[in-house]
């Protein structure tokens, strides 16, 4: 889709967005900027960093930056295989270069560039939740690419983060283009982005104060979407004061995340959360998608989880807009996930869980026996 000042597109499995980055950067001309949290040794990250060594030889500008911890399995021959084609690679907060003083390695080590930003040419950009490692293959997942110099900001990010990961700023310094919005001031409504830093402040969250600020407005609906979904007391509260102004609190979760803590953990806010207002709708496979619709008007999607993680230690970026095509779009994306999922019901998954727990515990007593 497109209006005057950007053309995007949405993409639904990490699948589609992995095929839509391939031959982006397949069709790349000029330069490659990528912030990723993981990417893998594996059959799909292969794909990508060998395509990533041989656009390097032709005399592109490439420029990465992967988490460590995210990207652990990328292993050092690969890393050397990058940096010897003359990709400029930064592994973000490793966890083997230890300090002297044990605080600040902990500090640093705990804190993740979680984001997953690619940006080619400096005119396309790609934003959302989509990592690339074969566990993913099968996900559902949410991504969004945008061209035109709405761009811009993602590339003036880029360049921040990749100086504070420890790269020289002179190698960036042409990224830093100004700010939009005297050229096209109607962008700020349509289209921004949030760009979170690690912080301990609980005052100071960017990411949380939007979602927060996001549900007091409400005045219809509010549809979540979070494949990991810790909610805290105030978050609940804030709920159930938006369902007393007659406001439809969806919530949209994978039935089974891809790490047993989570799902346990989120599965002890189901009833909490549904007593505070919401209809929870447990989707039958792993969606790795993040996002949030407010009143069919204003639509948000990007890296963040519903975490204390996300809104506190990690680096995140999303994207926010009010465009009403792309608003309407994220809403059918949406729809169609309640529509594959089953609605929460307090009596069958209490007595399912139990269940599961007698057949667990009696398995391990036959096991003993035996």
């Amino acid at each position: 889709m497109s209006n005057k000042e950007f053309n995007y597109k949405f993409y639904t499995t990490a699948s589609e967005a992995w095929d839509a980055m391939y031959q982006a950067i397949l069709d790349s001309q000029k330069s490659v900027y990528w912030e990723i949290y993981a990417l893998g040794n594996d059959e799909i990250g292969d794909k990508f960093i060998n395509l990533l060594i041989k656009k390097a030889g032709e005399g592109l500008d490439i420029k990465i930056i992967v988490d460590h911890l995210g990207s652990f399995s990328l292993s050092t021959t690969q890393q050397d295989n990058l940096r010897n084609a003359g990709v400029d690679l930064i592994v973000y907060n490793e966890v083997f270069k230890f300090q002297f003083n044990l605080y600040k390695w902990f500090k640093r080590i705990w804190q993740r560039n979680h984001r997953k930003v690619l940006i080619i040419d400096e005119e396309t950009g790609f934003i959302g939740g989509v990592n690339v490692t074969v566990q993913e293959k099968e996900w559902g997942d949410l991504y969004l690419k945008i061209e035109g110099k709405t761009v811009r900001p993602l590339l003036r990010q880029f360049a921040h983060s990749y100086i504070k990961s420890g790269g020289k700023k002179k190698n960036v310094k042409a990224l830093f283009h100004p700010i939009l919005l005297k050229e096209f001031p109607s962008l700020k409504k349509k289209i921004g982005f949030i760009f979170h830093e690690p912080i301990f402040n609980r005052n100071n969250s960017k990411l949380k104060n939007f979602y927060y600020d996001l549900i007091r407005s409400a005045r219809q609906s509010i549809t979540l979407l979070t494949p990991y979904y810790i909610p805290d007391k105030k978050f609940l509260q804030l709920i159930s004061e938006a369902k007393k102004r007659g406001v439809e609190i969806n919530i949209i979760l994978p039935y089974r995340p891809d790490h047993k803590f989570i799902q346990i953990a989120s599965q002890a806010f189901y009833e909490l959360s549904r007593k505070a207002g919401a209809k929870i709708f447990l989707l039958p496979r792993m969606h790795h998608g993040k996002a949030i619709s407010v009143d069919g008007k204003f639509g948000s999607i990007g890296s963040n989880n519903f975490t204390h993680r996300s809104f506190y230690i990690n680096k995140e970026a999303d994207v926010n807009f009010q465009e009403k095509e792309m608003v309407a779009e994220l809403n059918d994306i949406l729809e169609e996930l309640k529509k594959q999922a089953v609605p929460y019901d307090r009596k069958k998954f209490v007595d399912f869980w139990i269940i599961k727990k007698i057949k667990q515990w009696w398995a391990e007593k036959i096991k003993r026996i035996v």
